[in-house]
């Protein structure tokens, strides 16, 4: 009997095998020592077609063409989708150009308005731009073009940041 039939001889009554596992098991099936390059040339390309690698190393009878696929699977197009995916969007830009403000500000509003609705959620007769902070910060952008934008984000981290206190000696 031929190394590749017992090769698939242990597949069969084993299963999901890496190459070490075959060694041992035709060595004690069939009282045999068998170097584990030996098994691998086998495997990849004598048995080519026959058994099938899976993503663990593990060698099973078959051609995987009926296994899991490893690919994510594709999201449905739906409001809840889409808007999870706009706030992802949102936190890698904000991750990677560092944004931030502060939450409050003791020169009066803050750098930044909350949106009461988001613009792909607004009817055409409401305006995202009611409230006040939103109209003070949009109108700060405009003065200021050169240096200022307008970004649409949503708080990820808050931090409490502490007066540095001046110790007496």
């Amino acid at each position: 009997m031929e190394l590749d039939e017992k090769i698939l001889i242990v597949l069969k009554e084993n299963g999901g095998l890496k190459a070490t596992d075959i060694v041992l098991k035709i060595s004690q099936k069939f009282n045999e020592t068998i170097d584990k390059k030996e098994i691998n040339k086998i495997l990849y390309y004598k048995l080519k077609g026959k058994v099938y690698q899976d993503s663990n190393y593990r060698w099973t009878i078959g051609n995987g063409i009926n296994r899991k696929n490893d690919k994510p699977k594709k999201y449905t197009d739906t409001p809840l989708s889409k808007l999870s995916s706009y706030y992802l969007e949102c936190l890698s830009k904000d991750m990677e150009a560092g944004l931030w403000c502060y939450a409050s500000s003791k020169y009066g509003s803050p750098d930044y308005g909350q949106l009461n609705i988001l613009p792909q959620f607004a009817d055409q007769a409401v305006s995202i731009f009611n409230s006040d902070d939103v109209k003070k910060a949009v109108n700060k952008v405009r003065q200021d073009k050169n240096r200022l934008v307008l970004q649409l984000g949503y708080p990820i981290h808050l931090r409490k940041v502490l007066p540095v206190l001046s110790f007496m000696l």
